[in-house]
Formats: C-alpha cells, sequence, structure tokens
C-alpha cells in the first residue's frame, strides 16, 4: 500500500522559497547606458540606369548623352562603369536642343 501526501501550498510559501540549484538563473535587467538605439543604415540616393532613363524619355542612350552635354538634364553618375541618372530629374525645357 503506498502513502500519498498532498500538502496545500499559498504563494507567500512559494516567495520564501529561493531559487534552487537545479532552476536555471535568472538574467539580470539591463540599465539603460542612456544611448539611444543603434542607428540605422541611411539610404543612399534613388538611381535609375540610364537605359531606363532613356527608355521612359522614348529616346536612346545617346540622346541622353547629348542631353547630358547641353545641359538639358544632369550628367550621369557613374558607378562600376555604368551610368546612372536621378528618376525624379525632368529635362529643362528653356534649354536650347
Amino acid at each position: 500500500m503506498s502513502l500519498i501526501i498532498v500538502a496545500e501550498t499559498s504563494q507567500s510559501d512559494l516567495a520564501d522559497v529561493g531559487p534552487t540549484s537545479s532552476d536555471p538563473p535568472v538574467p539580470k535587467k539591463l540599465k539603460s547606458t542612456g544611448r539611444r538605439s543603434p542607428k540605422k543604415r541611411r539610404r543612399g540616393r534613388r538611381r535609375e540606369s540610364w537605359t531606363e532613363k532613356a527608355r521612359r524619355h522614348g529616346v536612346s542612350t545617346r540622346t541622353l548623352d547629348r542631353w547630358a552635354d547641353k545641359g538639358i538634364i544632369a550628367p550621369p553618375t557613374y558607378i562600376n562603369g555604368r551610368k546612372y541618372g536621378d528618376p525624379d530629374e525632368q529635362p529643362r525645357t528653356d534649354a536650347a536642343a
């Protein structure tokens, strides 16, 4: 015959008992250093490939080169030998064509 003993415990009884060796350690709360969260990486300027810009304006890339020489649009930015332009830039209408 087995004897089973059931003991009732209250929250105050549990609070008095400290952590046992079998319980995992509880991490301490980190103190604030006053620093903000790490900065987010800033995005660079938006760029559009020279080919896409020509396609959007309905002209060839050579025409864009001529427009850049005449000052109708800003000259391209070269990245790794490829030409990029500002996608929001519109050709000047007051420049001589």
